[in-house]
């Protein structure tokens, strides 16, 4: 079967968040930019690919104009796409503090047709 995408973009503003990590978003810790959770697809992206967009997000970085990171994930745990992810975002504490430049890119890959 064909795998599909679903790509979610979430650019977040950083402002008054009081909401509460839920537990299970904690395990999920970032060792890189580019992360790939996922058990189902765990070579949804190639090395080289990774390492492309590791790069590059790095250079975004060194620039001062802003900080990303990707996720590629399974599940949304019982959440809708963009509460997973702002859980995450929050939890990573992507962008710099009252600059408002973090971007989070959560990738849920997918069997064609099912979602």
């Amino acid at each position: 079967m064909k795998k599909s995408l679903l790509v979610l973009l979430f650019v977040f503003i950083v402002q008054g968040l009081s909401a509460e990590t839920p537990e299970f978003i904690k395990a999920f810790n970032h060792s890189s930019y580019v992360n790939n959770f996922s058990i189902e697809f765990p070579r949804f992206i190639s090395e080289q690919e990774r390492a492309y967009l590791h790069a590059k997000i790095a250079s975004l970085i060194a620039t001062g104009n802003g900080e990303m990171a990707i996720a590629i994930v399974d599940d949304f745990y019982g959440l809708e796409a963009n509460e997973f992810s702002t859980a995450l975002f929050n939890h990573w504490q992507i962008g710099q503090a009252g600059r408002d430049n973090g971007v989070l890119i959560t990738i849920k890959p997918t069997q064609s047709g099912t979602e």
